[in-house]
């Protein structure tokens, strides 16, 4: 029986090239300490505005400052946003959270909280989010709503469970936004994360995702967050900033559509630069670089699929994919020693090793080094030239075979990272961003089976829906081999 608790209230092309630039060895990421180049700086944009929500009280919000983000350091003090304590909307003295709640909370802490702290260094959303949750009703129903879900997803809750703190969730958190002090809410933006992690687990067999909370966490970000750098409030809302930007390139790269982010309104300068030799970076400089390389990510994957590359003049757009490789190549030349692999076995398929195996000193490590091959796999299939050279067209075959070996060396390198730590849960979500780019070329039954085999572990150890995307594969791969 039920317990039921109160439902109550681009980068664009730097002017002059990096020479030089590192060669990035045989399983696409360097396994040795790159040349350093001691202070670089890329001009990149960043978000003035973003799409308007489904409610129409946010919609004439006022714009994403960006203009005090010019001149952005990598090492931040962040004493100002340890301090600040985040707001807590919906707020009730006599709040009583059930039995079943509690349950709810105690699996987001062990299980979810992972899914969005990813390179978060203070860990809010698995900290600060649990004890604001206990406080807000309407974060209370958005963690229950979403632990109820994964709890489905593994198939130990009924889904009915998880629509319902889902709509109680709705049913709260709908007048809450019509109030004048929504935007300074920390909790409110802390909701419509978990709302949006919610709608990737509801995803059906087919892959639809409606979307529906990512368009309401960009208003909420556009009208509260201001410097997300310097983190403008709370920790909790930087925190949340970031998690709703890696949440806004997945639908765009899986679905081959517009980020739901505008990143093009201004530009501003990150000045990027390596630490000192024998000086290990702090863990907030490392979530800095983890930060870097999810921005330029963002980037490319709106270089993409966005509809600015489209009014770029064949020029314009080939400086712009510069522009971008520039920005991939830096971050890897620059980033600190302890980003770099702690061991690697190359691919030696005669000994049935398919993928390189890849070994980090840290989760965050993986994930943005899996970015980082990501955006090294978009911007190969999406190169200016390459995209225009058509079928039959004299030299087609030598493009597509330049262009496949290309794609091969980041792909294997991604899966291979993804194999080598199959429990690292936000390098295979990054590997789903770019599975569809780099699919096609995977033409080795083994490596195929390998890479279905890991989005069934993750499906059935973490929950994380993979089964419409070994759907989708097999019917690109022509195959009808039972891999369970």
């Amino acid at each position: 029986m039920r317990e039921n608790g109160d439902p109550s209230p681009m980068v664009a092309a730097p002017a002059q090239s990096v020479s030089s630039l590192p060669d990035l060895g045989v399983i696409g990421i360097p396994t040795t300490p790159s040349t350093v180049i001691p202070s670089a700086t890329v001009s990149t944009p960043l978000a003035e505005g973003t799409a308007s929500p489904g409610g129409a009280d946010l919609a004439t919000s006022t714009p994403f400052d960006v203009q005090t983000l010019q001149g952005i350091q990598l090492y931040l003090d962040h004493s100002d946003i340890k301090a600040a304590s985040p707001t807590t909307h919906g707020s009730i003295p006599a709040f009583t959270v059930s039995t079943e709640e509690e349950t709810l909370l105690q699996h987001y802490v062990r299980r979810l909280a992972k899914w969005v702290r990813f390179s978060d260094a203070d860990r809010h959303f698995t900290i600060t989010v649990p004890h604001l949750a206990r406080r807000s009703p309407i974060l209370l129903k958005a963690v229950s709503a979403l632990a109820a879900r994964h709890l489905c997803c593994l198939g130990s809750w009924d889904s009915a469970i998880a629509e319902d703190y889902h709509k109680q969730c709705i049913g709260l958190l709908i007048p809450a936004l019509g109030d004048p002090n929504a935007a300074t809410d920390d909790t409110l933006l802390a909701a419509l994360v978990m709302l949006r992690l919610y709608e990737h687990l509801n995803v059906s067999d087919s892959g639809q995702d409606y979307e529906h909370h990512l368009r309401g966490v960009s208003a909420m970000v556009t009208s509260t967050i201001r410097n997300p750098w310097t983190a403008s409030g709370s920790g909790l809302k930087w925190a949340a900033f970031w998690c709703f930007f890696r949440q806004s390139i997945y639908p765009a790269c899986v679905y081959r559509q517009p980020l739901k982010f505008d990143i093009s309104g201004s530009n501003i300068e990150v000045r990027l630069s390596s630490p000192a030799a024998g000086v290990m970076p702090t863990v907030e400089e490392e979530s800095e670089w983890c930060h870097w390389i999810t921005w330029i990510l963002g980037q490319v994957a709106d270089f993409c699929f966005g509809t600015r590359s489209l009014e770029l003049t064949p020029t314009e757009e080939k400086e712009s994919w510069n522009g971008l490789v520039q920005a991939v190549d830096m971050w890897e030349a620059n980033k600190p020693k302890s980003f770099l692999p702690v061991a690697c076995n190359d691919r030696e398929p005669e000994q049935g090793r398919w993928f390189p195996e890849i070994w980090f000193g840290s989760e965050w490590h993986a994930m943005a080094a899996a970015q980082s091959l990501a955006a090294r796999i978009l911007l190969d299939v999406h190169h200016p030239q390459t995209r225009k050279i058509t079928i039959g067209e004299f030299g087609f075959l030598r493009a597509r075979q330049q262009l496949e070996r290309k794609v091969l060396l980041h792909a294997r390198s991604l899966c291979g990272i993804c194999l080598t730590d199959p429990t690292n849960v936000s390098a295979i979500f990054t590997m789903c961003h770019a599975i569809f780019t780099f699919s096609s070329f995977i033409n080795i039954d083994e490596e195929r089976r390998l890479l279905v085999r890991v989005l069934r572990t993750v499906e059935r150890d973490e929950g994380w829906p993979t089964t419409w995307i070994v759907n989708a594969l097999k019917v690109d791969w022509d195959v009808d081999w039972v891999d369970e």
